[in-house]
Formats: structure tokens, C-alpha cells, sequence
């Protein structure tokens, strides 16, 4: 068996080992999300949407394309879960 030295990366997240300690993150992968919905320069909120705001079916504005959106939520819930297993696993 050959020593390949410190593990940096597995399945997906980042590995960073110290003398008695592992520290496991996704935030490579979140970056990489936000990059690929070309939102890497957005500024964080804590309410990301418009508070009390009237909805209809027919605002008038612009459609905007649906596959996106869904494609967008998915990988957030994917990221989310992703953690949520993580954290059941190491407790």
C-alpha cells in the first residue's frame, strides 16, 4: 500500500487534517454553485426576498426561464442535505 500524505479532497468536500483533528467543508462546493448561477459577486441578505409584496400570476414582468430556477433550488437542497448526512454521520 502506497501513502498518498494528507487527504484533500473526498467525495465532493474538502479535507483539511491537523495533528489530532479533521476539519470537513463544503464551502469549495458552494463556491462552485454560486459561480456556476453567475452569483459569485452577489452580497449575502438575510431575507432574500421582498417583504411584503402583492404575488399574481400575471405581474407583467418578464418569464424568467424555469429550468434555471429549479435547476438552482435543487442543487441548494442537494448542498443542504449533503450536510445534514455529514453531520448525523460524525455525531
Amino acid at each position: 500500500m502506497t501513502d498518498l500524505g494528507l487527504m484533500r479532497y473526498f467525495l465532493g468536500m474538502q479535507v483539511r487534517q491537523e495533528p489530532g483533528r479533521i476539519f470537513i467543508s463544503r464551502e469549495k462546493c458552494a463556491a462552485d454553485l454560486l459561480k456556476k448561477f453567475n452569483m459569485s459577486q452577489s452580497k449575502p441578505v438575510s431575507t432574500p426576498f421582498t417583504v411584503n409584496e402583492k404575488l399574481s400570476k400575471n405581474g407583467g414582468e418578464k418569464k424568467i426561464d424555469e429550468t434555471v430556477s429549479r435547476k438552482l433550488f435543487g442543487s441548494l437542497v442537494f448542498l443542504y442535505t449533503q450536510d445534514l448526512i455529514l453531520i448525523m454521520l460524525l455525531a
